[in-house]
């Protein structure tokens, strides 16, 4: 999987980045106007603080346009990158997140890379719920590093 993002402050960002000593979070939201996308992106901002003192980098993507984009950001106070206007049935097939053709729409799908670019765990959700829980992915990756210094 490798996919070019725009951000709306401007940033093309190559997903999986690399090289990077830490972990990624990449979290596909299904847009603006849904409460649990909403949510899960405000939870990862309450606790951006400790993804980045464990250099845990997170980017937010959906198709929302540009402007939808930006109103998200703002009304949640995100701190990291936010991108806007993916093609659903392109990173569809580049991902294997779910896609309503007939809305145009990706269902939340979350990936946490590990350093060396590789994927370790992919949820997939085929409709309004089920997507990463901040504490499980910041608790998980502790972990996962806490087993590399034994």
């Amino acid at each position: 999987m490798r996919m070019t993002l725009e951000t709306f402050s401007g940033e093309t960002l190559q997903v999986p980045e690399g090289p990077r000593k830490g972990y990624g979070v990449l979290l596909i939201y299904r847009g603006h106007w849904g409460p649990f996308c909403s949510q899960q992106l405000a939870d990862f901002q309450s606790l951006w603080k400790e993804f980045q003192a464990e250099e845990i980098a997170v980017i937010g993507a959906s198709i929302d346009p540009l402007e939808k984009a930006k109103e998200t950001v703002e009304k949640l106070g995100i701190a990291y990158p936010v991108a806007f206007g993916l093609d659903s049935e392109e990173v569809s097939r580049l991902t294997g997140a779910y896609c309503d053709v007939n809305k145009k729409i990706l269902h939340a799908t979350g990936f946490l890379v590990r350093p060396d670019l590789t994927i370790e765990i992919v949820c997939y959700s085929s409709g309004t719920i089920g997507r990463f829980v901040v504490k499980d992915v910041l608790s998980l990756v502790r972990f996962y590093k806490s087993r590399q210094k034994e």
